[in-house]
């Protein structure tokens, strides 16, 4: 995973968890149930993912 997550509210094993439960293709509101998050969080999060994903291409380019 290698990524060095800011997030002030959500644990990196957390950050994980979200990126596991989606390749298990939960959405985001059982994803919510699961680590007791509201939706709108994991939504939030997945956002965060994305563009981290999308600079680090970026960078390596």
């Amino acid at each position: 995973m290698g990524r060095n997550y800011s997030n002030k509210n959500l644990s990196e094993l957390e950050m994980g968890n979200i990126e596991f439960y989606l390749n298990e293709n939960k959405n985001f509101s059982k994803i919510g149930q699961l680590l007791g998050k509201s939706e709108s969080t994991i939504r939030k999060e997945v956002k965060i993912l994305l563009i981290l994903e999308v600079l680090e291409n970026v960078l390596i380019v």
